[in-house]
């Protein structure tokens, strides 16, 4: 095998090792989507969002044996978080389809103090956060545990809220949707 060369880059200000041809596709994507939301007014949170979407499918193809994404896992990255369309100020997740309006339960790591569940259950009931943190550690208490057990469950089942729509399906209301 050849040398190959490895180059840090940063989403959301964590740091990833991606090889010189992952890290060629995914600054063309970038490069791409900000291009295509140059006019959005919310160009920034989206691009945060996009990062951070990218940032943990990223970080889920690491190991502590394996250290770089290689092109392959960029190219299935990107093509899992899907597209910016010009004018939409949106990407696609093809994995997540819901309609506009429905709520939907979703992890919110906005606010989050641990995986972001209390927020997202709290969202989708309409409650507040404190109250339904303060139910969930009762419950946990009195049911010798159950409770924590579907916490962490729901740690893995639930999908967290990425892009502003979801975020909006979680709250069920159409006036976060961008």
């Amino acid at each position: 095998t050849t040398m190959k060369r490895v180059i840090t880059v940063s989403l959301n200000e964590i740091a990833y090792q991606v090889d010189e041809e992952g890290y060629s596709t995914l600054r063309r994507y970038i490069d791409r989507a900000e291009a295509r939301l140059k006019t959005n007014p919310d160009q920034a949170e989206i691009m945060r969002d996009l990062e951070q979407s990218i940032g943990e499918r990223l970080g889920n193809c690491l190991s502590s044996n394996k250290t770089v994404v290689n092109k392959d896992e960029v190219d299935s990255v990107l093509k899992d978080v899907g597209i910016v369309e010009p004018g939409e100020g949106e990407y696609s997740e093809p994995k997540t389809q819901f309609t506009p309006g429905r709520r939907r339960l979703f992890r919110i790591r906005e606010g989050q103090k641990i995986a972001g569940v209390c927020q997202g259950l709290a969202a989708y009931a309409d409650l507040n956060v404190d109250l339904v943190r303060l139910i969930f550690v009762l419950l946990a208490i009195f049911s010798g545990g159950i409770f924590a057990l579907v916490y962490l469950i729901m740690m893995f089942v639930v999908p967290v809220a990425y892009t502003p729509e979801q975020r909006a399906a979680a709250h069920a209301s159409a006036a976060h949707v961008l």
